[in-house]
């Protein structure tokens, strides 16, 4: 492999989170400033500020599921953004397309997510559920409609413990979600429910840092620079597995697809190495791979719609108390409307009479003055004879 093009974003940014959005690639650095990229031109289009800390993690949702970016930060909060591709001025200090053109790629803030107490590491979108891996142990879902459309919900939908050191990555996969941790365990969490963990896998590899999905099979990256490959149901070690991937620790992973071949791109930043990692499959695999995601998307998606029932009912119920409120105003309006009209139809009778009674007097005083006149005229014929 070769390097295409290097992009430099003239402000000297560390880049520690990236996802691809669209037409849009994000990038999260170590100072706090969300970038985000045109992925066409690698033309940079905006910078959004709102972390108090460096951006860990980076994920999207499905369009079905809202357009929505999240974004996981040393100051231990999640952000919401819009992710669709619009133009505008960003909340919480987000700065503008720049070079004053327009800018698109989303990036208005929607909400703030806080409880963890240690930074945000990871995170993943399950349906309208946002899954977070922190320096706290603790694994927490999130209800995404609460920050789509400002429910009054608890923001906080499940705290999920079990994990002894810090959880550094997460993995939706059918009808779980695979967690990694620096304690050297893989945890599979129940997708729905009360999140239970299902199965837990000691690799006892040293602090594990990044998970991939490889068709049936999740490798996993760990601190001695080994790669394991676990079946992605059972979470057992596959045959030949591990393997010795980098002279130190695996910092990621990033799986590709084609319709027959799968890669994997794995790195080190200690041992400053790249390798690439080829695995033949059926294309049947893949598309029950893609069927199975999106069945658990759409089971996630059910199960957040009947916990929001209430919540439904709640936006019903305000929706008609508005509505109420805008008939009432109507009717208000309505009201002064037909008031200043009698006033102004008052205001013209009131002109009306005084015409007329401007009139009378007028005749009155020619009479007065012709009757003037006419003793005036007696008077000097008098004086004469």
């Amino acid at each position: 492999a070769e390097v295409v093009e290097r992009i430099l974003c003239g402000i000297h940014h560390l880049i520690w989170s990236i996802a691809h959005v669209g037409e849009h690639v994000w990038a999260g650095t170590q100072s706090g400033p969300l970038l985000i990229f045109e992925a066409s031109s690698r033309k940079l289009l905006r910078e959004l500020r709102g972390h108090a800390g460096g951006v860990h993690c980076l994920a999207a949702s499905s369009k079905a599921c809202g357009a929505f970016v999240v974004s996981g930060g040393a100051d231990f909060k999640l952000m919401m953004w819009e992710g669709s591709a619009r133009d505008g001025a960003n909340a919480l200090g987000a700065s503008g397309p720049l070079g004053g053109g327009g800018g698109g790629g989303g990036g208005a803030l929607k909400k703030m997510y806080a409880g963890h107490s240690g930074a945000v590491r990871a995170v993943c979108v399950l349906g309208l559920s946002v899954w977070t891996g922190s320096d706290d142990k603790s694994v927490r879902v999130w209800d995404g409609a609460y920050g789509l459309w400002n429910l009054s919900s608890e923001p906080c939908a499940a705290t999920l413990v079990g994990h002894t050191a810090p959880v550094l990555a997460l993995l939706p996969h059918v009808d779980c979600v695979l967690s990694a941790s620096a304690d050297g365990a893989v945890r599979q969490w129940k997708v729905g429910g009360n999140h239970e963990c299902l199965k837990e896998v000691a690799l006892h590899a040293g602090p594990l840092n990044s998970l991939a999905l490889m068709g049936g099979a999740v490798w996993v990256g760990a601190q001695d620079g080994s790669l394991h490959s676990l079946h992605a149901g059972r979470l057992e070690p596959n045959k030949g597995s591990p393997w010795s991937a980098h002279g130190g620790y695996v910092s990621g992973m990033c799986a590709l697809r084609s319709r027959t071949t799968r890669y994997c791109w794995s790195w080190s930043l200690g041992a400053e190495s790249v390798c690439e990692w080829k695995v033949e499959e059926a294309d049947s695999s893949l598309i029950a791979e893609r069927a199975a995601v999106a069945a658990a998307d759409n089971a996630a998606l059910q199960e957040a719609a009947a916990r929001h029932g209430e919540q439904a009912s709640e936006l019903v119920e305000r929706a008609a108390k508005a509505a109420a409120e805008v008939d009432a105003l109507t009717a208000e309006a309505a009201e002064q409307e037909a008031l200043r009209a009698f006033e102004r139809a008052g205001a013209e009778r009131q002109q009306l009479e005084l015409r007329e009674e401007a009139k009378v007097l007028g005749s009155r005083l020619a009479e007065t003055c012709a009757a003037l006149a006419q003793t005036q005229a007696q008077a000097a014929a008098a004086e004469t004879a």
